[in-house]
């Protein structure tokens, strides 16, 4: 089943990778990891999630909410969404949630997305798994709070072509209603393509494992993947993106 998270205490260190990006090793309970910060010599401080303590960095461009989903396969139309996860980039604000997916009727688990997630009635059940019902209008709240927060925040996906639909599709099964914000989404990916297409990072794969290793992120992935870990790996490998885009306009 999926791994819950754990409270580890982090020290920070200072170093730098091979973009010049300053880093910071954080020395956790049982590895060395690293962290970003955009400003030289700024305190880094741990986000808190539930039991998750993680290191974050925050960035000097725009405020931002990071989202993302484990679902039963890859298309909406007829697979479940059996999880979210968000963070906020400006404060310990997050959301978590696993969904049942008996309430979306009609709605099928691949076993090639059960390798990936880990899914089980077992498991969801000890996750206290709601229905879709319950969890998309308080979700759609928690995003409005957000943007009441900080109106001119973006809502940031890394595969935003994959996880926009399952939640928008979640809203209708819920009644129509979709999420707030409609021209504030935003997709790490084609970020991340883009600066490579112009040459400011090195050719090669757009995923999130790769964001993850050439932005330092400091945690280990979980081989059964986690909404809200990843959200927290996108919160930070999007920041990481904005400071490279931040380089090129200040050059």
């Amino acid at each position: 089943m999926p791994h819950p998270p754990t409270r580890e205490a982090c020290t920070p260190q200072t170093a730098t990778d091979a973009y010049g990006w300053m880093t910071s090793p954080f020395k956790t309970a049982n590895q060395n990891v690293h962290e970003g910060s955009l400003e030289r010599g700024s305190d880094l401080p741990s986000v808190t999630a539930g039991e998750t303590v993680l290191p974050t960095m925050h960035s000097t461009l725009i405020d931002f909410v990071t989202i993302d989903t484990e679902t039963g396969g890859l298309f909406p139309s007829i697979h479940a969404l059996l999880a979210i996860g968000a963070t906020c980039s400006w404060s310990t604000s997050t959301f978590e949630a696993y969904i049942t997916p008996e309430s979306q009727p009609g709605k099928m688990i691949d076993p090639e997305a059960v390798a990936k997630n880990g899914y089980s009635l077992e498991a969801w059940e000890l996750l206290k798994a709601q229905p879709i019902q319950q969890v998309y209008p308080v979700f759609a709240a928690w995003l409005l709070e957000r943007k009441k927060e900080r109106p001119g925040c973006v809502f940031v996906c890394h595969h935003l072509a994959f996880d926009k639909p399952f939640l928008s599709e979640a809203g209708r099964v819920c009644g129509g209603e979709d999420l707030p914000g409609r021209h504030s989404w935003r997709c790490s990916q084609v970020l991340f393509g883009l600066l490579m297409d112009i040459g400011i990072l090195a050719e090669g794969k757009t995923s999130l494992n790769r964001l993850i290793e050439v932005s330092l992120w400091p945690v280990e992935r979980y081989e059964q993947h986690n909404a809200l870990q990843d959200a927290f790996a996108t919160q930070h490998g999007f920041t990481w993106l904005l400071h490279h885009l931040q380089k090129r306009r200040a050059a």
